[in-house]
């Protein structure tokens, strides 16, 4: 065999050659292979985001369920006086943040129902109580 470059020998180089290509290929698969599990790293995280803000608009909603309950029971004792028309312990819908709040109570069967809604998150609560 003829000499090629110094010492190197013409079967030396194709050895050479097949390993460098048996690398690349190597490289590349473990490269695809850590790809694919960033993306899928990228996706859980964008996904668990996504349960985080529903359970948060949700307990938001709840809370606004629970104002709005709550505002009505003290309309009912007569704690304050929203509006002349609201002495049945009824709150209209009324806009706070990034919700809303609604109540009304029934007096006769002794319960107040109190909703919230936030970002499409909608919660009902039930007060049940004796007569005042």
């Amino acid at each position: 065999m003829g000499k090629l470059r110094g010492t190197e020998t013409v079967g030396m180089v194709s050895a050479s050659r097949g390993r460098r290509g048996v690398i690349l290929i190597s490289v590349l698969i473990i490269l695809s292979f850590l790809a694919v599990i960033g993306l899928t790293l990228i996706a859980f995280v964008f996904s668990r985001l996504a349960q985080v803000e529903t359970e948060t608009n949700r307990l938001k909603a709840f809370y606004y369920a629970e104002a709005g309950a709550a505002m009505s029971l003290s309309v009912l004792k007569g704690a304050f006086d929203i509006a002349k028309d609201q002495t049945t312990g009824t709150i209209h819908r009324t806009a706070y943040k990034d919700g809303y709040y609604e109540a009304f109570a029934d007096t006769s069967a002794g319960t107040i129902t109190g909703i919230g809604e936030c970002h499409g998150a909608r919660r009902e609560i039930e007060i049940k109580f004796k007569a005042l």
